[in-house]
């Protein structure tokens, strides 16, 4: 039942992740929301990898719980995602990305 669910949490935030590509020239609030959900996302995969119950849906709590289990996330950071303008809401998909990548590696 947890590989069930660590599996769902990752998938969903590749699906915000992707949804987020594909909106990043129309829609900037929904690439802002997307990216930053896509990043709580993969770390809830790992909290729960651990059996860790998320705190928040935030991505720089989440982020603090992880690095509570796990040192190496010292090493990465996180965007204020509602700080960025359009010009820049292609940092907030590669964030998202790094995220992804981060856990997964973590999780293999």
């Amino acid at each position: 039942m947890e590989t069930l669910t660590i599996n769902h949490d990752f998938e969903l935030g590749e699906e915000l992740l992707r949804s987020a590509r594909k909106q990043i020239r129309h829609d900037h609030e929904i690439v802002r929301s997307q990216a930053r959900q896509a990043s709580s996302k993969f770390l809830i995969s790992y909290l729960d990898h651990y059996g860790v119950e998320p705190f928040t849906e935030d991505p720089v709590v989440l982020l603090n719980q992880c690095r509570e289990i796990n040192s190496r996330f010292y090493a990465l950071e996180l965007p204020a995602f509602a700080e960025y303008d359009e010009v820049n809401l292609e940092i907030l998909c590669v964030a998202a990305e790094r995220v992804r990548d981060f856990v997964a590696g973590l999780l293999d």
